[in-house]
């Protein structure tokens, strides 16, 4: 029964791990804060629905460096690496946070603009819209979210620019399709248990609704990554090249930085 308790044990090491889960769970929920306050205090001074919709997205674009800083963790975390995980997600958070910005309101406006199409699919007024350029548009809204779901742990990996960061995510989408496909399912497992019990789960949600799936998403990715790794540390290409970072408490990108364009 000792053992059973032993720091060392298969429990304990399972305990330890969710507990690093909630944090880092945490820790992106604080980054999203800011967003939510902007939208219920806008609301509440009636200002018109356009400055609240655009105050709320420059708000919520702090998600790119707390989604980036949160792979960074993960991957570690699935490489037995993790180190002080508080002192690595602020730092890598601060050390990507220019580039990281800049692809979550690519991605944010990409996401926007390809929802509206979507809603706009489903209303009457769209109904004569020839039902093969509905299915057209379904699909590349699903592959456009599949990619992504790429574009920050490629970021908290390796050092490009934000245009070679969605290249690259463009292409690993198809490479590792059937990943993709896998991360996509776990990013959606929350979003359904939410639809299904709504606020029943709402403590559960609050630890691991998003450290959670990005963890199995980094042990998806972990292996395709791996196949870049060895070719980025010697080849002179900068497509893949490894992010340099010292022991435990670096971010993802050093001195030369994921900000370099």
């Amino acid at each position: 029964m000792g053992k059973f308790f032993d720091l060392d044990s298969p429990l304990m090491r399972g305990l330890s791990r969710m507990a690093d889960l909630v944090w880092v769970n945490l820790l992106v929920l604080i980054c999203v804060v800011p967003a939510l306050v902007v939208f219920t205090v806008t609301l509440e001074l009636r200002l018109p629905t356009v400055p609240v919709l655009a105050l709320t997205y420059l708000a919520a674009l702090l998600i790119g460096p707390a989604l980036t800083g949160m792979h960074y963790i993960l991957l570690k975390m699935v490489r037995d690496e993790e180190g002080y995980i508080t002192r690595s997600f602020f730092k890598s958070f601060r050390e990507n946070f220019r580039q990281s910005v800049i692809l979550a309101a690519i991605v944010l406006a990409v996401a926007a603009l390809v929802a509206g199409d979507v809603y706009l699919l489903t209303t009457e007024a769209m109904s004569s819209i020839p039902r093969a350029f509905r299915i057209a548009i379904l699909v590349i809204a699903i592959y456009m979210f599949m990619i992504a779901l790429w574009i920050f742990p490629i970021e908290a990996r390796f050092v490009n620019t934000v245009m070679g960061t969605i290249r690259n995510a463009f292409l690993m989408a198809m490479l590792a399709f059937p990943r993709t496909l896998g991360m996509a399912a776990m990013t959606l497992v929350p979003v359904i248990l939410y639809y299904f019990f709504g606020m029943r789960l709402f403590p559960i949600l609050l630890m691991f609704a998003v450290s959670a799936p990005g963890y199995v998403c980094a042990l998806l990715y972990n292996k395709t990554f791996k196949r870049f790794e060895p070719e980025a540390e010697e080849a002179p290409d900068e497509e893949f090249r490894v992010a340099e970072a010292p022991e435990d408490t670096a971010p993802a990108a050093e001195e030369e930085g994921n900000d370099a364009e």
